[in-house]
């Protein structure tokens, strides 16, 4: 907006910017647990922000979804009464069990979701996939093509390709 003030014979001109606050928003932390042996415990931590500029977060409530049970997931922490604007930020703990028949490869078994009302009563939320890739027991060892440790393929003819794999786990794998 453009403002002027005339006194007499004199005056003066202003620009004024008005802008709608941020309106409240979260945010989670990506969640990626890797590297952990089928059977045995992991966690992650959750960093839980309130992005927006000018209105504080609160009744915070957190939950999994569609995690499945054999995971034994539980969320580990409480949230604080209210988050304050301008990036404040705290902290949840996911705890886990990785089933022993897990699948090899990263993959998302659920969601975090974090609700909460802002100042005013509207509800805010955000949520994060779970990421789990479990450690990996089987390596490869060598690779050939037709016969050879480098190459190209050929179009004329089949191609056959030599894998020599190596399981680093403590039992057969199936």
């Amino acid at each position: 907006y453009s403002v002027l003030v005339t006194i007499g014979t004199e005056s003066k001109t202003w620009t004024v910017v008005v802008s709608a606050p941020a309106p409240a928003a979260l945010s989670l932390s990506p969640i990626t647990i890797e590297n952990v042996r089928a059977g045995q415990s992991a966690n992650a931590t959750i960093t839980v922000t309130n992005t927006g500029q000018n209105t504080a977060i609160g009744s915070f409530a957190a939950a999994l979804e569609t995690v499945n049970a054999r995971y034994q997931a539980r969320i580990v922490g409480t949230l604080p009464g209210s988050l304050a604007a301008g990036a404040s930020s705290t902290a949840l703990r996911l705890e886990l069990t990785v089933p022993t028949d897990e699948t090899s490869g990263a993959h998302n078994i659920g969601n975090l979701v974090v609700r909460g009302l802002d100042a005013t009563g509207n509800p805010v939320s955000a949520t994060q996939a779970i990421s789990l890739n479990p450690q990996s027991f089987l390596t490869i060892e060598s690779v050939k093509l037709n016969g050879k440790a480098a190459g190209d393929l050929t179009l004329e003819e089949a191609n056959e390709f030599d894998v020599k794999v190596k399981n680093t786990y403590t039992e057969d794998i199936k």
